[in-house]
């Protein structure tokens, strides 16, 4: 959402990581219509479902969302560096706040709407009808896979705002003696071992194994902190740089152990027996490992620009954005369908991505929309 700029160069490969994790939502939230659901369920199930869309979503869920945040992080380190403090929390409230409110009135019922009827199929309602019921909050369902409040995939944006506005206190910290000393401190650290960035999987753990919420804001908070550390001392891009080959072994390694072991119940730690922290300590290194390995990948072969990254740099906030919107009504149609399950997947996948992509050509033109969905204005 903010440029992400190193000097006078723009880093191209986090734009390129932003929008391809961003266009990688459409696949994977029409996947998880055709995936079994055992512990969790969903806001549409097909009546049949395939393996390759379990293996799928595994593979996805290692790296998706540390990605999504560390790169957040990178962003709001830039977006303070050019404004005040001030102007920095009217900027993150406008392009996170707007969108949200937005979003929970006007974005997230319809959505409600037909997971309800896909839950309720004897049930007949009209979406007006629905509206009032969707504002009605189910906190053992929160997450709205049954049609009840949920705010969704915006939860992402709920986190951001929160973020952002404990960074001030944290970048704070860091200009001041005491925190210079302690980056000094690690950047000494660093130069005895390229290993010591590794301690961060300490700190990630814990996270996990303490916060028993399945969107875990304090191991994603910890990402987020990354990311602005990233752009803060450039000694943690060389040491990521430094440790490409160690993080490439682990990646290969604990990816297809843990493609191929269900590891949904560990989620959530009831109990802090030796078996599921060890399970929160792979999920935790294996996403750090993850990390690193994009992050030089994308810095190695994607450092450059061409009109796709122009174009959905622009277009990728609005698309995470509305994403749902077409993704459950093309999916609530496609379940009922009596056809083959793979050409469902890519008739869903690409009905949605085509339908996204004229929604946008469609409201980008308007500057009161624009602000809607946390767009600059068009002049």
């Amino acid at each position: 959402m903010s440029t992400l700029k190193e000097g006078k160069e723009r880093r191209y490969y986090l734009d390129w990581l932003r929008i391809l994790a961003t266009l990688l939502l459409i696949p994977y939230h029409s996947a998880l219509i055709f995936k079994p659901h055992v512990i969790y369920s969903y806001y549409l199930e097909n009546n049949t479902t395939h393996p390759s869309f379990e293996f799928f979503i595994r593979f996805v869920n290692q790296w998706f969302m540390p990605l999504f945040f560390f790169i957040a992080g990178a962003a709001a380190k830039y977006s303070l560096d050019s404004r005040s403090k001030q102007e920095y929390c009217f900027e993150r409230l406008k392009r996170l706040l707007i969108p949200f409110i937005f979003g929970i009135f006007v974005l997230l019922p319809p959505i409600g709407y037909f997971t309800f009827l896909n839950h309720h199929q004897n049930v007949k309602i009209s979406f007006l009808q629905y509206y009032p019921l969707f504002f009605k909050i189910d906190y053992k369902h929160i997450n709205g896979f049954t049609g009840t409040f949920t705010p969704g995939h915006l939860w992402f944006i709920l986190y951001l705002i929160g973020f952002s506005l404990i960074l001030l206190p944290f970048s704070g910290y860091l200009k001041t003696s005491n925190g210079q000393n302690l980056i000094k401190a690690i950047t000494s650290l660093s130069h005895q071992s390229k290993f010591i960035i590794f301690l961060y999987i300490i700190p990630l753990t814990l996270a996990r194994i303490t916060c028993l919420v399945y969107y875990n804001p304090l191991y994603y908070f910890l990402f987020f902190i990354l990311g602005y550390l990233f752009i803060f001392n450039p000694q943690v891009e060389i040491i990521i740089e430094k440790n490409n080959t160690f993080a490439l072994i682990w990646v290969l390694t604990l990816t297809i152990f843990l493609s191929f072991l269900d590891i949904s119940e560990f989620h959530l730690v009831y109990k802090f027996t030796f078996l599921n922290v060890l399970i929160q300590l792979i999920l935790s290194l294996n996403s750090f490992c993850w990390l690193i390995v994009l992050l030089n990948f994308a810095k190695q072969y994607l450092n450059w620009s061409n009109p796709f990254v122009v174009y959905f740099n622009q277009a990728s906030y609005p698309v995470y954005i509305v994403h749902m919107n077409f993704i459950i009504p093309i999916g609530f149609y496609a379940v009922q369908w009596d056809i083959n399950i793979i050409f469902k997947f890519m008739l869903v996948t690409l009905a949605s991505f085509l339908s996204i992509l004229i929604f946008y050509e469609s409201i980008k033109r308007f500057n009161l929309i624009r602000f809607l969905f946390g767009m600059k204005f068009k002049i």
